[in-house]
């Protein structure tokens, strides 16, 4: 019946505009079709039904029109008597508007252009994921095997100089620009770690983000990295899994520390690697409350990605620590809600909103059009993925003076425990009450104290399964 009276109305409007003549005929089409769009969109069936839902929206949009008046008043009172110059005013509004979210932002074209370099390909840089907080930038990520990864660079490192610059005076693109540059030259950079200034001078690299690392430790047990997930990940992750699997390991670690997220299709689908198909990966609910759901993909169906396949369910522990952002989060909360792995480390970043990139003529807006939640309802804004097995902070001083004094590693944990605060919510109230500290990832296997927290937790459920 409600069908049958959308098509009512919207062949009245077309015969009306058969009777108008082919000039304002074509106006009154061109509504009449708009309005079908907006009644199937919205399910109604007469305009009383669409005059309802419009007057709910009255105030809200007056109070937006009176906002836009002001503001285009007060442009014109600056354009006209400001004494300044003000060159990039657009740009400068733009971002004024958007400074309270630290993910959104409007790009030039070459700020654009970094970020689908970096997106898909290399460029000129150190390494390093960096966000704004307060009159400095705060290092997010420190990139695997890059310059700032050898420099020793740590996650929670404060910048307050680029080349002798406070970064208070820069906004973060032009911070960006001046990190990147030519690979070969260098850029200086001050640090505040805790309440101690270091100076870093690093030489910029070709920065290629190979995503995936993956071997097979002692005892038979699969070691997985992914520090990204760029346009490969899924590809690059699928085959060194593939790899792992032919060597029959007993379980497998998969890393995703310090990994600052990435491509939310790549998130899909290296979740979609491990879950069955058709159970759901993530929602996102958008602005007008609508709610997107991702599903397991079938890959069997998509030719595209014939190179993609579902693996066998084995034994899984993820590593997960404070630089674990995004869509990592997505991929090691869908794996921990699903039971397929169990989450070890540290709180992670709880970064769970969703940018769009939309691309311009000037330039491109990297903009905040959702916030996504995990396959049982979760919101993790500002909380991270809890881990199943948290693991201690370590104190690398403590490492450092163990090592000259010839102690073995083994020693150096128990020391740890001793002075370390156990981190768990038996002990810990608020997480804002702990402070963070960076963990540096070890070369050495043996000396990685998450590495081995998670290997422990394999062996234990290897040996008991229904734990």
């Amino acid at each position: 019946m409600v069908q049958s009276k959308k098509k009512w109305i919207l062949l009245g409007f077309l015969g009306f505009t058969v009777g108008l003549g082919i000039g304002v005929g074509r106006v009154v089409v061109h509504q009449a079709l708009k309005l079908q769009r907006v009644f199937l969109k919205n399910g109604l069936s007469s305009f009383s039904d669409l005059k309802k839902k419009n007057d709910s929206k009255d105030q809200k949009v007056e109070v937006q029109d009176e906002q836009l008046t002001l503001f285009l008043e007060t442009l014109k009172i600056i354009q006209e008597n400001y004494y300044y110059d003000i060159p990039n005013w657009p740009l400068d509004a733009i971002n004024g508007i958007l400074k309270h979210d630290p993910y959104s932002e409007f790009l030039s074209k070459e700020e654009w252009k970094d970020l689908h370099t970096q997106t898909h390909g290399a460029f000129g840089g150190i390494g390093i994921e960096i966000r704004p907080t307060g009159d400095c930038l705060t290092i997010e990520t420190v990139l695997e095997d890059t310059p700032a990864w050898r420099a020793r660079l740590q996650n929670r490192d404060r910048i307050l100089k680029i080349d002798d610059q406070f970064v208070k005076s820069l906004l973060l693109n032009d911070a960006v620009s001046k990190i990147h540059g030519e690979p070969g030259t260098e850029v200086k950079l001050l640090i505040l770690r805790g309440k101690e200034e270091i100076e870093f001078r690093i030489k910029r690299e070709i920065i290629k983000i190979n995503p995936v690392k993956a071997t097979v430790l002692g005892e038979g047990f699969g070691y997985v990295r992914l520090s990204t997930f760029n346009e490969n990940a899924a590809y690059e992750l699928a085959k060194a899994v593939e790899r792992i699997l032919k060597q029959k390991p007993k379980a497998i670690v998969f890393d995703l520390r310090s990994n600052p997220g990435g491509r939310l299709d790549q998130a899909i689908e290296v979740a979609s690697l491990f879950i069955e198909k058709g159970k759901p990966i993530v929602s996102i609910r958008n602005k007008d409350a609508s709610t997107e759901v991702y599903f397991s993909k079938d890959f069997s169906k998509d030719k595209s990605k014939s190179h993609l396949k579902k693996f066998p369910h084995f034994e899984m522990a993820i590593l997960v620590d404070i630089g674990t952002a995004s869509a990592a989060e997505i991929v090691a909360g869908a794996l921990q809600e699903h039971g397929l792995a169990l989450v070890v480390g540290q709180p992670t970043v709880g970064k769970s909103s969703v940018q769009a990139l939309i691309e311009r003529h000037q330039g491109g807006l990297k903009l905040t059009i959702g916030s996504y939640y995990t396959p049982m309802g979760r919101n993790i804004h500002e909380e991270g993925i809890e881990p199943d097995v948290p693991v201690d902070l370590l104190d690398f001083e403590l490492l450092k003076k163990a090592r000259e004094r010839g102690k073995m590693v083994l020693d150096f944990v128990q020391a740890q425990k001793k002075k370390s605060t156990v981190y768990s919510k038996a002990k810990v109230q608020s997480k804002k009450q702990v402070q963070h500290d960076p963990v540096f990832f070890f070369k050495d296997p043996e000396e990685d104290y998450h590495l081995q927290s998670a290997l422990n937790c394999l062996r234990a459920r290897l040996k008991n399964p229904k734990q």
